[in-house]
């Protein structure tokens, strides 16, 4: 669905993505973590048009996006949850999922998207009318999740989304993540948490320095030594559960 080929991206002088190349097929869950600044963020946003890359190809559905606008990126299928949730503090819960659906045309089709959005997040049709600014971190990351649905994407770039957020509300929003593959949808996941990130991807790419330095199936890359050591603190114990 998505191949990424050579792709660098330079802030003035600094090199902050060099060269990388990586794929992720339709329907699955693919991870990419690293510590700061390794330059997952950057990644991102010039897969979502937010930033213009120096160099390198991104296809998706074999068709070049580089270059492309933002809009045009979101029209093509693909859509950018930016860590820090980032959602309209002042607009209402159904304000923003609205804003979400700003390029559909179709008024059933945008009703269907935020049904389905409402199925997936009760409380969001409970809060459909309180300030998004009134949320708590975790209904403000499913507010969202829920808006880049209402999109209608078939390629979701998840930046973070476990980021400050409590335990057992990390532990709800990969669930959403795990139903929302289920139920069709394909996931880029950019996480600082390497261990739940791999627990529910099937492939992971790790990159430092701006350059991808190991990649594999999730469960492989987790039973490295080196990976145990750097980002999972040496905890083995949870590599058995991955993918039950």
């Amino acid at each position: 669905m998505l191949k990424v080929s050579n792709l660098s991206i330079s802030y003035k002088k600094i090199n902050a993505v060099r060269e990388i190349s990586f794929e992720i097929r339709e329907g699955e869950i693919v991870s990419l973590i690293g510590s700061n600044g390794a330059g997952k963020t950057s990644t991102m946003k010039a897969i979502s048009g937010l930033i213009k890359a120096k160099s390198g190809s991104i296809l998706f559905n074999g068709k070049e996006i580089l270059g492309m606008s933002p809009t045009q990126i979101v029209s093509a299928g693909i859509v950018h949850v930016p860590e820090g949730r980032q959602v309209f503090s002042k607009l209402s819960v159904g304000e923003n999922l609205q804003l979400g659906g700003y390029l559909t045309k179709d008024r059933k089709v945008l009703k269907e998207r935020m049904d389905y959005v409402f199925d997936m997040f009760p409380i969001l049709k409970e809060r459909i009318h309180q300030k998004a600014g009134s949320l708590s971190g975790g209904e403000q990351q499913m507010l969202a999740i829920g808006r880049g649905l209402v999109t209608g994407a078939k390629l979701l770039l998840l930046d973070e989304p476990s980021l400050g957020l409590a335990p057992i509300v990390v532990e709800q929003v990969f669930e959403v993540i795990q139903t929302l593959q289920q139920n069709g949808m394909t996931i880029l996941l950019v996480e600082q948490n390497a261990l739940d990130a791999m627990a529910i991807s099937s492939r992971t790419y790790i990159m430092e320095s701006g350059a991808i330095v190991m990649e594999g199936p999730s469960e492989e890359v987790a039973e490295n030594e080196e990976v145990k050591r750097i980002y999972l603190g040496g905890k083995e114990t949870w590599v058995s559960s991955l993918h039950n």
